[in-house]
């Protein structure tokens, strides 16, 4: 939907670049339009105090600014209007219009008002200003200046969501303008003692035109101004650097490398692993706070004794506590890293327990210098646990990533994941490797007017105290991986019966105004969890549940029965015409896929996990978007992440691996697993692949550790898949092959009632390495053949396909003789995109009556672009 803070953003980006360009211009003009028409000596001989002529002219350029402001205005509502969305805000466009997004334009009104009079030379100024923009926005960057109080126009930002309003943002985006505000005031008034008058322009005279300008008055604003820049600089560095700590990008990463020469010793000692949480945790929306008290159950799982426990805190608190309920002593307490080391006075056995206790309170104070803490909000509290309760262990996710970076830092290349065969991976899950299945219980309290939300089943709300409890609990073990939220909710509800009789009671949290894609999402959840359960095996909750949350992140993300959504990902879609890809349907289903495919199928933490977590719901929400829009829906979304697969190819850093051995490489678990997942359907049958996958579910439902990997799936479909079929699994899983078929022509000859059509092309298949290297190898693969004509439906007329079968081709085929009943329009090989072909765009071709006369015979063929043109 064109929600209007979407729309703002959609003109404000469009329009940025030409209003700077028109303050860069005519500022100029407006400073030199008296000399520029050779009458300034007459105009500066008016009795008119210079800050009067200054100031007009800054009026003028500050009109132009309101005018192209109130032009957004109309833009932004006239695309609301044609879109038919009528909820305009108006409120809303003229506080970011007039207001909040004209700040930087006003302060660089200033900036290049001030060159112009110092320098003197209108084209010099011109050049100066956007020299200075491009050093501004670019160039310290690399200088390592990264604090927003040396960079003109810094601030810490403004992000407005509909769920939360400008909410937290406003006193550090307001503090950052007051302080460039106020720099730009001393910039005026310095231009205003410079300005050009009279025919002396040297800059003796004017030197000392502005020391006798500078009289009292002057002298009062300047040191208003700079009392007011000095106070608010001082705050803000109180509030940034102080308050909230600041890192340069260097800084950070010295930090992380710091954190891992410090402690990766650490990550050989053995630890105990969580087996059971309980949390109390009292959420304070109005002001961004949070304490929590947890209890957890701490197992020795190794065949060690273990002597020391230690802990991470990936946020720091204000205040902390950690018990034990057996005597220890703080070996180590690190607040720079938060990382703490308990010595057990008697070492825990291998399969005893222990409970950690912990109390944590956790602040947001004043404003970063950059970003903010979207965690704790006024409206649609979300975090999960890793972002705020102790982890166990060493934490690998806390380090350098980037081998290029790490060598900068001193420390070795380190693998992106553990090798499939890794034994001690394999001990470990993808999501926590310092747990795996875990009973959970939480108790949340937030303000009056919210609703609090964590994976489980409500068993008690109350009131107390002028705040509202939520008492949760799982009935069944869950993964060490859940959320807590909490916001002004509205409520949408319905239930799905299961093939077992069993019911699931559905529920969409969303924000009251959110209602345009709630039917979809619905029925998303019902589509998939009819198709899950048939086809991989039963759902394991009595409830699922979607969750809105602000727009601060674009994702949604599956926990046990509960999963929240962003607002600018699915609540606002517009999905209205018949052709669009559904893609709020697609991503509900996927995310109800993550339930089996993550939580009831647990990968361990090796190559591969991506796939069986990722692939794996891709295919399910494929299936399930086919079953409901067709096939002609597959093509379009299956020729999106073919492209995407390529693409991500093209700018991998390291090296690209096979879906057997996904690290983690999103291109190639989602999109490149999207189009695998597809053709082995298509080519081995749905019901096949789904008989190998449901029997890897029932064998690997909930299973522990060693957990599963992707060679475990890949025996599964390999049962299932016939000899003749075999390559498919060695192409699509085990290797990188390509595919590169082009059609050259296609013509067509009517023969009676019928058309010979003949398909000219070139086909070849590549395997690649790594690094991109390809050699063609032997073809002999069935592909797609599509021959397509017209057809009228309801009065319209559509392309349909009148031919389409699979062909099993070889290297050197070079043609193909088809005949179908109808007069065909265009033909062409793998038209829906199911064989990673790197060329897709040339699949296709226009099909043209062939000339069967003598004159014809001995002509050549017409290219393949020409032709196309000539079908265009």
């Amino acid at each position: 939907m064109p929600v209007t803070y979407e729309v703002l953003d959609l003109v404000s980006g469009s329009f940025a670049q030409f209003l700077l360009a028109i303050i860069v211009f005519y500022s100029g003009e407006v400073v030199w339009k008296e000399r520029s028409v050779r009458v300034n000596l007459m105009f500066d001989a008016l009795p008119v105090p210079n800050w009067v002529v200054f100031g007009g002219k800054l009026l003028a350029l500050l009109g132009v600014l309101l005018l192209l402001s109130g032009v957004m205005m109309v833009c932004g509502i006239m695309i609301q209007t044609f879109q038919g969305y009528f909820r305009y805000e108006l409120g809303l466009y003229v506080q970011t219009l007039f207001f909040y997004d004209l700040l930087p334009f006003l302060t660089f009104t200033a900036l290049s008002f001030f060159v112009q009079v110092m320098l003197n030379n209108k084209f010099l100024g011109f050049f100066v200003v956007v020299l200075f923009f491009f050093f501004n926005s670019l160039f310290l960057n690399f200088l390592g200046i990264e604090d927003n109080l040396f960079r003109f126009n810094g601030n810490s930002g403004l992000v407005y969501s509909d769920m939360n309003g400008f909410g937290h943002y406003l006193p550090g985006y307001l503090s950052f303008f007051g302080y460039w505000g106020a720099f730009s005031g001393i910039l005026l008034l310095i231009s205003s003692l410079y300005w050009v008058r009279g025919s002396d322009l040297s800059r003796k005279a004017r030197g000392r035109n502005a020391r006798q300008n500078f009289g009292p008055i002057p002298r009062m604003v300047l040191a208003v101004l700079l009392l007011l820049f000095v106070s608010l600089g001082s705050f803000i560095y109180y509030n940034t650097h102080v308050l909230n700590p600041f890192y340069t990008s260097k800084q950070f990463q010295k930090l992380q490398a710091d954190y891992e020469k410090k402690y990766k010793k650490y990550a050989q000692i053995p630890q105990p692993k969580v087996s059971g949480v309980k949390l109390e945790v009292d959420l304070f929306p109005e002001s961004r706070k949070m304490r929590a008290k947890g209890t957890y159950t701490l197992q020795n799982k190794t065949q060690q004794d273990i002597k020391e426990i230690h802990l991470l805190l990936f946020n720091r608190p204000q205040k902390y506590k950690f018990s034990f309920s057996v005597p220890t002593q703080a070996l180590k307490a690190d607040e720079k890293f938060d990382f703490y080391v308990y010595t057990l006075k008697k070492p825990l056995k291998p399969g005893q327990q222990l409970r950690l206790n912990f109390e944590l309170a956790y602040s947001n104070e004043g404003f970063r210098n950059r970003g903010s803490n979207t965690d704790l909000v006024h409206n649609g509290t979300f975090f999960n646990n890793f972002a705020y309760f102790p982890l166990i262990g060493y934490q690998e996710a806390a380090e350098l990533g980037l081998d290029e970076i790490r060598q900068k830092q001193g420390l070795p290349p380190r693998p992106r994941t553990p090798a499939i065969d890794d034994p001690k991976a394999q001990q470990e899950n993808f999501i926590n490797q310092h747990s795996d299945f875990i009973t959970f219980e939480a108790t949340l309290s937030t303000a009056p007017d919210q609703i609090a939300i964590a994976p489980g089943y409500l068993q008690k709300e109350w009131r107390k105290n002028g705040r509202r409890y939520f008492q949760y609990k799982m009935d069944a073990p869950i993964l060490n991986f859940y959320s807590i939220l909490s916001g002004r909710f509205a409520l949408k509800k319905d239930l799905w019966k299961g093939p077992q009789g069993d019911t699931v009671r559905l529920e969409i949290f969303h924000h009251p105004v959110h209602t345009y894609n709630l039917d979809r999402m619905m029925k998303g959840m019902k589509k998939a969890l009819d198709y899950y359960s048939t086809h991989f095996g039963p759902y394991q909750h009595r409830q699922a549940r979607i969750i809105e949350f602000p727009r601060y992140a674009g994702f949604a993300q599956s926990f046990p029965n509960t999963i929240p959504y962003s607002e600018s990902l699915g609540f606002i879609a517009n999905v209205r015409k018949k052709d669009d890809i559904d893609y709020v349907f697609y991503l509900t289903a996927h995310e109800i896929a993550h339930q089996w495919w993550g939580h009831q199928i647990v990968p361990a933490n090796t190559q591969g996990a991506g796939t069986i977590s990722e692939s794996m719901s891709q295919y399910g929400a494929l299936m399930v978007m086919e079953k409901e829009y067709g096939p002609d829906q597959m093509k379009k979304f299956l020729r999106l992440e073919l492209d995407r697969y390529l693409r991500g190819r093209g700018s991998e850093i390291k090296e690209e691996k096979p879906l057997l051995l996904s690290e983690n490489q999103q291109y190639i678990h989602y999109q490149k697993g999207s189009v695998v997942m597809y053709a082995l359907k298509d080519l081995l049958g749905e019901e096949r692949l789904n008989r190998a996958i449901r029997a890897y579910v029932q064998d690997y439902r909930f299973k522990g550790p060693p957990y599963t990997t992707m060679k475990d799936l890949l025996g599964y479909l390999r049962r299932e898949t016939p000899d003749s079929l075999r390559y498919l699994l060695r192409d699509m899983i085990e290797t990188i092959t390509l595919y590169d078929l082009e059609v050259k022509s296609v013509t067509y000859r009517p023969i009676g009632k019928e058309y010979e059509v003949e398909i000219t092309f070139s086909a070849q298949k590549l395997r690649a390495d790594g690094t991109g290297k390809e050699s063609k190898i032997k073809m002999q693969d069935y592909v797609d053949v599509g021959i397509f004509g017209e057809k009228k439906v309801k009065g319209k007329t559509e392309t349909v396909a009148i031919y389409f079968k699979k062909h099993r081709l070889r290297s050197q085929d070079r043609s193909l003789r088809i005949r179908v009943a109808q007069k065909p329009n265009r033909a062409g090989l793998d038209p829906y995109h199911k064989l990673i072909d790197r060329k897709p765009d040339d699949n296709l071709r226009p099909a043209l009556l062939k000339d069967t006369s003598p004159k014809a015979k001995s002509a050549q063929i017409a290219p393949p672009r020409a032709a196309f043109l000539a079908w265009m």
